[in-house]
């Protein structure tokens, strides 16, 4: 007798299809993936996804990448408890280590970040301000950062975006990395805050 598959609750499904579709758009671009690519790897019909992302891939897709940018930040240790000085290396190893390891939610946010769609673009600029909001809590203890201050630490996410790549393409080592984010971070939020004071 063969095994029947187990229903799932419908949040329990739609978590499935979006933990499933992270995998595969971490493995292919965007213009290269389609619905059948996740259909066939989550075991069930295309119709399904339809169902639960009426917009299709592109509604898939910002799912996703959604849900990459929740499990990096949880990553990451922004509860205060350790100094700034302690925090940035160990969190700074912790991203390079997901880097190495091929993490399917980073690969996914990276991939992202590269594309122009305007709807892919403003869950990036989302995402991007929450994550200078956690560095300035990190950096400054700032609960409330000002516009400037935001501002400063978001132009330092795209500059970092641009270190990794550089490491990635073997232009760097990964100590020239950890060494260039330990000066240049603590540098760039602290010219941050001169500039809202000026």
């Amino acid at each position: 007798m063969a095994a029947t598959r187990r229903r799932l609750a419908p949040e329990e499904r739609r978590r499935h299809l979006i933990e499933t579709a992270l995998h595969v758009f971490a493995r292919q671009r965007y213009d290269e993936t389609e619905l059948e690519d996740v259909a066939s790897e989550a075991g069930v019909q295309r119709p399904l996804i339809y169902h639960y992302f009426p917009g299709g891939k592109k509604a898939l897709y910002l799912a996703v990448v959604e849900h990459a940018w929740q499990l990096l930040v949880e990553q990451l240790d922004t509860s205060g408890d350790d100094p700034p000085a302690q925090r940035l290396p160990q969190n700074l190893s912790r991203y390079l280590d997901l880097i190495e390891t091929d993490d399917a939610a980073l690969a996914v946010v990276r991939q992202a970040r590269r594309l122009e769609d305007p709807d892919v673009v403003a869950v990036i600029e989302n995402a991007s301000a929450l994550v200078a909001a956690g560095m300035a809590h990190n950096q400054l203890r700032d609960d409330a950062p000002s516009a400037v201050v935001l501002a400063g630490l978001r132009a330092f996410i795209g500059w970092f975006d641009v270190v990794l790549d550089q490491w990635q393409a073997g232009l760097l080592t990964r100590a020239q990395v950890e060494a260039l984010v330990a000066e240049t971070l603590p540098a760039v939020a602290g010219a941050a805050v001169r500039a809202d004071g000026a």
